[in-house]
């Protein structure tokens, strides 16, 4: 699973003492064994912090980072909180500064599909950001949700090549920031890898596949005609497609939501999350999470506004799409419109579109579909049933 690049390896203690039989395993192999994405086995370190043979100690590699630009913080080498082996780094950085880390050998990102970080952090935040430096250009990554105690961190550097300029043959510099912190933020970094995780999920239902590269998910279902993906787009959230289904809000003041996707009334801060929910011979479930936050940098907790979709496909074409928006503590809203891509079937007419009208705190919709081929394997015939519409009342 992942949260905007946020992988869902998460304990919410700290890691208390080393196991001090832990050095027995090799590091890669310990490695190997906590960061799911290392299954394909095409990775390498940046950056471990445990004493490498011919190379530098453990505390040594502290060395390669800095606190710039004020140099207001602190970074030491630990050995009480760490994700894999005996060592990690220990960091407290003030407002307006960041962690940089000049990466010492391996500069070539090119066959590789993401950047992983083990992070330890004491809060929940949403504001981690990664920025990668080459010769002549820089990539700031996507918001980040971290949680309580260890997180695996994804960034999708697929992207670098997209960036004018930026040379993924040259990169230099890692820069490693919390945007919105208004005091001083202390974390541990374990593990920064670099990993090639393109790969086939298995076991999935006969005649699917599922396919994940970087962050995103490729989804070949029986009867398609072209395959479904699940990819995040520039805003950080991730959609369903080639073709997303649009949701558009009105205000107070409008008389209807409108055709194209309009969330500004969630506001302009938002982070995703996507994660496998289920996948195995029966069924695949995929979660897909847009969190609107109400404040900047530090939650409470993960209760926040939020659209959330759930997608349930079957080895014989069904398609179960369930949404569901909450908008507890957000702007007023007085209208919903799920925009469907095809007409649905609802009791006994068809609609392309669901206005929820006046809209009073939350509502879900679950969508029923099946898609297969006639039998001379010419048009495509899609079925889509609206199977429940449900409306849930809060009270501010």
């Amino acid at each position: 699973m992942g949260l905007a690049g946020c992988e869902g390896d998460v304990q919410p203690g700290p890691a208390g003492a080393p196991n001090l039989g832990q050095d027995v395993v090799p590091i890669s192999v310990q490695q190997a064994r906590t960061y799911p994405e290392t299954v394909t086995g095409h990775f390498v370190s940046l950056c471990d912090f445990e004493d490498v043979p011919s190379g530098p100690r453990g505390h040594e590699q502290v060395e390669h980072f800095s606190i710039e630009p004020l140099g207001e913080g602190h970074r030491k080498f630990v050995v009480n909180i760490t994700r894999t082996g005996t060592g990690a780094m220990e960091v407290g950085l003030m407002p307006k500064n960041h962690l940089a880390f000049a990466i010492p050998h391996v500069h070539n990102f090119t066959e590789y599909t993401l950047l992983s970080m083990a992070v330890y952090s004491e809060a929940l935040r949403d504001d981690l950001c990664v920025t990668l430096k080459s010769d002549a250009a820089s990539w700031r990554s996507h918001r980040t949700i971290v949680q309580a105690g260890w997180n695996n961190v994804l960034i999708d550097i697929q992207r670098l090549r997209k960036v004018k300029n930026f040379n993924s043959k040259r990169v230099r510099t890692l820069v490693i920031e919390f945007a919105d912190a208004t005091g001083q933020v202390t974390f541990n970094i374990d593990d920064i890898l670099l990993i090639d995780n393109r790969r086939q999920i298995k076991p999935t239902p006969k005649g699917l596949k599922l396919d994940k590269v970087g962050v995103d998910y490729l989804l070949v279902l029986p009867g398609r005609r072209e395959p479904l993906t699940l990819t995040q787009s520039p805003d950080g959230l991730w959609r369903l497609g080639p073709h997303p289904a649009p949701v558009s809000l009105a205000g107070p003041n409008e008389s209807c939501a409108t055709e194209r996707e309009d969330l500004g009334l969630m506001g302009r801060r938002k982070v995703g999350y996507v994660e496998v929910v289920e996948h195995n011979a029966a069924r695949l479930r995929l979660r897909n999470i847009w969190y609107f936050p109400t404040r900047a940098g530090e939650w409470a907790s993960l209760a926040v506004r939020q659209i959330r979709w759930d997608y349930t496909f079957y080895g014989d074409g069904r398609q179960v799409t369930h949404v569901e928006l909450n908008n507890a503590g957000g702007a007023e809203i007085r209208g919903v419109r799920f925009q469907l891509r095809v007409p649905a079937a609802w009791a006994d007419f068809c609609v392309d579109f669901v206005i929820v009208f006046p809209f009073l705190g939350c509502v879900g919709l679950t969508l029923y579909g099946s898609y297969a081929y006639n039998r001379k394997r010419r048009p495509w015939v899609c079925q889509t049933y609206i199977a429940a519409l449900s409306v849930k009342i809060f009270v501010r």
